[in-house]
């Protein structure tokens, strides 16, 4: 999306093991689909060996990020729990990747979109108004990840 997988030297393993992550990912970066971008199974010592500019994993790893941080490797945790937070990340990788404007277009698009839809439904009323999920719940999952430990 940012134009920047060019900067990416590694993925998490978990983006080959799992298949509908996989088969995504595939589609975004020829290294992927033919597996010659680097996967890293939460070996420190081989993030810390590929001397990353940046490692950019979940925020939650917290143990992770300060073994890390103290082998002297910039990491940026984050989390996403809902559409602020996509919009964050989005600034974030923006920020790093130099890719500011582009991640302003995706922002400010995604924004549009959202506003569009809810500006569609608003007048319908709640009782009348159907629900749907698009697929399974582990697919319904695995899109809107990309990876989850990026070494740029």
């Amino acid at each position: 999306m940012l134009g920047a997988k060019d900067q990416v030297i590694a993925i998490d393993k978990w983006t080959y093991d799992n298949k509908k992550v996989y088969e995504f990912t595939l589609q975004i970066d020829e290294r992927v689909k033919n597996k010659t971008l680097p996967a890293i199974d939460k070996n420190i010592e081989d993030i810390v060996g590929m001397k990353p500019d940046v490692v950019v994993m979940w925020a939650g790893q917290k143990d992770d990020i300060k073994t890390l941080e103290d082998k002297g490797v910039k990491v940026i945790g984050i989390q996403v729990d809902n559409f602020e937070q996509v919009y964050t990340k989005m600034d974030i990788l923006g920020k790093i990747s130099g890719k500011e404007k582009r991640a302003d277009e995706i922002i400010n698009y995604t924004k549009k979109e959202l506003e569009n839809i809810n500006n569609k439904l608003k007048n319908i009323d709640p009782i009348k108004k159907p629900s749907a999920m698009f697929g399974d719940l582990q697919s319904w999952i695995s899109q809107g990840v990309i990876v989850q430990v990026i070494v740029l």
